[in-house]
């Protein structure tokens, strides 16, 4: 029993609990990609650097609540940079469309992608032509998703139980929506009815707009993506069922999580900025220092709060150690994803 799109029986390991680490780090050596030769890292980046504005490619469609706050972000670090920080967006594929901009793009630092954790699942979906382990240098760690459950206002379901429920004694008449084939909430959400032996329709949809659309139309009955829901609850237009955290939001103090309803299921997803690898040490080290202003600033803090997102900082060094234990992890899960996907 299981989704229609894949069976499976996720588990892992919560990583919400990080360590949060204010300051700057180093990366190891650049490797050779797009010009830059093994061991140029420099110490300090070109004396015209930056020459032109510089471009943020968001794997999302515009109007979710992550490219709202990286907009704002970029605003402020363009400040800091002293040239206009351009967001453009290149959703599709689970993030191989805009993977593929920024490895194409000149390795000097002026492009850089928003860097959802989720990239380091993309070997396992598809063959590419490139490795996010190998290919993308980190440049920082910005903040953490709350994925949660929602219905329409209207919806019969008044609680997670009732959806169980329903999906027992209806099986294959759930239809459920995630934020992408793979994504985290789908695999949770595998991961969760498999243990119930439910069979479900599972709906992936590119970002939050449309799968929000999508749930107010009737298209499908339940919604499972990050705080894009946020404005929607908080209005009564939607209704927020259960929550992923480790523990109760502060905005939503009488929704559940999931591991106070009994399942074992507690993630978040952070995401931060990453460049190719190649790219000056120094480019890197001064992309970091205007960013993590950036992500501090108070306009930007309020951004996040505003679809209950926290800040997540980590430096550039925490940052990589914090992905080599995702690219394990992300190993460990590859069993659970249909090959060829």
């Amino acid at each position: 029993m299981g989704s229609r799109e894949v069976l499976t029986t996720l588990a892992g390991p919560d990583w919400r609990r990080r360590r949060l680490v204010h300051g700057c780090g180093a990366l190891a050596a650049a490797t050779q990609m797009g010009g830059w030769p093994v061991g140029a890292a420099h110490a300090s980046p070109p004396p015209a650097w930056p020459s032109r504005p510089i471009t943020v490619i968001v794997p999302w469609p515009a109007g979710g609540p992550t490219d709202l706050s990286m907009r704002v972000l970029a605003k402020v670090a363009g400040r800091e940079l002293g040239v206009p920080v351009v967001v453009e967006n290149k959703p599709g594929a689970g993030g191989v469309i805009a993977l593929g901009e920024l490895l194409t793009s000149p390795h000097d630092g002026h492009t850089v992608m928003q860097l959802p954790i989720t990239v380091y699942r993309l070997p396992y979906l598809q063959n590419l032509s490139f490795d996010p382990a190998r290919d993308i240098a980190p440049v920082l760690q910005i903040s953490a998703i709350t994925f949660g459950v929602v219905v329409e206002q209207h919806s019969p379901f008044t609680s997670f139980a009732e959806i169980v429920r329903f999906a027992r004694a209806n099986p294959g008449k759930l239809v459920v929506g995630s934020t992408g084939y793979a994504s985290t909430p789908h695999l949770v959400m595998a991961d969760l009815f498999a243990r119930q032996g439910i069979d479900y329709i599972h709906v992936p949809f590119k970002g939050a707009t449309d799968q929000i659309l999508s749930l107010q139309s009737g298209t499908i009955m339940v919604a499972v993506l990050g705080t894009g829901y946020a404005p929607f609850v908080d209005k009564g237009q939607l209704r927020l069922l259960a929550t992923f955290n480790e523990e109760r939001s502060p905005r939503w103090p009488k929704t559940p999580t999931l591991k106070e309803l009994g399942y074992d299921i507690a993630t978040t997803s952070p995401y931060g900025l990453g460049v190719a690898k190649g790219t000056s040490q120094g480019i890197i080290r001064r992309l970091h220092d205007a960013f993590r202003v950036a992500t501090l600033d108070p306009e930007h803090v309020a951004m996040l709060r505003r679809y209950d997102q926290e800040v997540a900082y980590l430096d550039t060094d925490d940052f990589s150690r914090y992905l080599e234990q995702i690219v394990e992890i992300e190993q460990r899960w590859s069993r659970f994803i249909v090959p060829g996907r």
